[in-house]
């Protein structure tokens, strides 16, 4: 107990530790971001980008998400038919995504979005619920309208109704835009 409670300092150490300890220097500097400096001597070829992307693949893989655009009416235990009723009538022939949210507003529905992602315990909202996220992911192309689902959250029960906006598979993020332009960056500052 005596020698992890204990410090030992020979005469050597001590006398350089007070030496370094009285040195003082006085520094001006600037500094300038590398990202401000423009170099025309660095450039990135696409061969270069496609192999930086090919060799760190797994850093673009991607998960399965489907995003989607619904309405959520709170039924009234009173007068649910006739509301599911009017939900029913108001998207019947509802066929494209502009008609599908020209419809919501007509009609004074709360219009919400969400991304549903495969295979994820988390319920980000009422419409992420399990048939709503199997219909999700049963579809893939954007501007497929659902049929009604009814939901219950505790006391209060739902109406849904949603427009697929967005289907994402697992595979890697293209090579192309935003993700170009950033491998372009990474390698420019190596």
């Amino acid at each position: 107990h005596f020698m992890t409670n204990s410090s030992f300092e020979n005469s050597l150490v001590a006398e350089d530790n007070i030496k370094n300890s009285n040195n003082v220097f006085d520094v001006d500097f600037v500094m300038v971001p590398f990202v401000d400096a423009e170099d025309e001597t660095i450039v990135v070829t696409e061969d270069e980008i496609k192999e930086y992307y090919d060799a760190h693949k797994n850093l673009f893989k991607s998960q399965d998400t489907r995003t989607i655009d619904y309405i959520l009416v709170e039924l009234d235990t009173v007068d649910v038919e006739f509301q599911a009723a009017k939900v029913d009538s108001v998207f019947t022939n509802i066929r494209n995504a502009e008609d599908f949210k020209k419809a919501a507003v007509d009609n004074d529905y709360f219009l919400e979005s969400a991304t549903l992602v495969m295979g994820s315990d988390r319920l980000e909202s009422v419409a992420n619920t399990e048939n709503v996220t199997k219909w999700a992911f049963k579809e893939s192309e954007a501007g497929v309208i659902s049929t009604t689902f009814n939901i219950s959250d505790g006391d209060k029960s739902y109406m849904a109704i949603a427009l697929l906006t967005g289907a994402n598979d697992t595979g890697y993020a293209p090579l192309e835009g935003e993700l170009v332009s950033e491998i372009e960056r990474v390698l420019s500052n190596e």
